[in-house]
C-alpha cells in the first residue's frame, strides 16, 4: 500500500460568507464534512480564525487544500482575507498548503464524462461516498442560485483531485474511483 493512503487532508472551499470543508484520509475515507458560516460586513477575522483553527486542531491534517481562485479574490475582500488567514494558520502549524485549479479538477473528473458540470461531479462524489447521497444538491438552472450545500461537494472534489495527483497516469484508480 502506498503511504499517500494515510495522509489526512482538510480541503476548504472558500466563499464570501461561508466555507465548505472536507476531511479525507486518503481518497477513500471521508472523515468529516460540512459548512461553516462567518460574518462579512466587516469581515470578522477572529470569527473566521476560530472556525479554521478548530478544524485544524481537531483533525491535525498533513495538508490543507485550497482552490486556486485568484481572479475572484479581487472581487471579494472577505474571501481574500480568509485565504490569507488559512495560509497563515497552516504555516504557523507547519501544515503544508496545496492549491488545486479548476482545470486540474475538471481533468480529474473527466473520466466519468466529457465535460462534467458541478452537479455531475457532485453526483459522482455521491457514488464514491454513499453517505452523502441525501445531501446531493439538485441540478441548478442557469437562473437559480447555487445550492447552499454545493460548497461541501466542491471541497470534497478538491480533496479527491489532490489525491489523484499521486496515482500513476492512466491507472484505473486515479484517486477518484469507488472504494
Amino acid at each position: 500500500m502506498d503511504k499517500i493512503i494515510f495522509i489526512r487532508v482538510v480541503a476548504l472551499d472558500l466563499r464570501p460568507r461561508r466555507f465548505g470543508f472536507a476531511v479525507l484520509e486518503g481518497p477513500h475515507r471521508l472523515l468529516d464534512w460540512g459548512i461553516r458560516g462567518y460574518p462579512t460586513q466587516p469581515v470578522k477575522v477572529s470569527a473566521v480564525r476560530k472556525r479554521i483553527v478548530s478544524l485544524l486542531r481537531m483533525f491535525s491534517p498533513s495538508v490543507v487544500i485550497l482552490p486556486r481562485q485568484m481572479s475572484s479574490l479581487r472581487k471579494c475582500p472577505a474571501q481574500k482575507a480568509c485565504l490569507q488567514l488559512v495560509s497563515r494558520e497552516a504555516l504557523r502549524r507547519s501544515i503544508q498548503t496545496e492549491f488545486v485549479g479548476k482545470q486540474e479538477l475538471r481533468r480529474t473528473f473527466e473520466r466519468f464524462g466529457k465535460s462534467m458540470t458541478k452537479h455531475e461531479i457532485a453526483s459522482q462524489i455521491g457514488l464514491i461516498f454513499p453517505e452523502l447521497t441525501w445531501k446531493l444538491p439538485a441540478a441548478r438552472k442557469p437562473w437559480h442560485a447555487e445550492p447552499h450545500n454545493q460548497t461541501t461537494f466542491d471541497a470534497i472534489a478538491l480533496g479527491l483531485t489532490y489525491f489523484a495527483r499521486f496515482e500513476p497516469p492512466g491507472s484505473a484508480a486515479d484517486g477518484v474511483t469507488q472504494p
